[in-house]
């Protein structure tokens, strides 16, 4: 897995092409979860993570998988300034609570 599965123009890319086909693009956990792994497995830089969860966080043409967390966890990845720096322990508590925990909103 390599950064640039990551990257902010790689994401472009992929929404523009789904609201251009006229389909959602629906961010998931597994997606969060992945960018968390890649982030314990040295493969991203938390820098990078913030910058991802940034551009899911503040993207009108991206929608959530109906999940209660997911606005939280993008929010604290994405804003290190106010929740501090993502570091390995709490990206593997994160990957706990989205693995085995139910949340959706129904």
């Amino acid at each position: 897995m390599t950064a640039s599965k990551f990257s902010i123009e790689t994401l472009r890319s992929l929404v523009s092409a789904a609201t251009v086909s006229g389909k959602d693009f629906v961010l998931n956990r597994s997606a969060v979860i992945e960018v968390l792994q890649a982030f314990i497995a040295e493969a991203v830089s938390s820098q990078n993570v913030a910058e991802w969860a940034d551009f899911f966080d503040v993207n009108e043409d991206v929608e959530l998988e109906s999940d209660a967390l997911l606005p939280d966890v993008l929010f604290e990845l994405s804003s290190p300034e106010i929740n501090g720096e993502l570091d390995v322990d709490r990206a593997r508590k994160l990957v706990l609570i989205l693995s085995n925990t139910n949340g959706t909103d129904s």
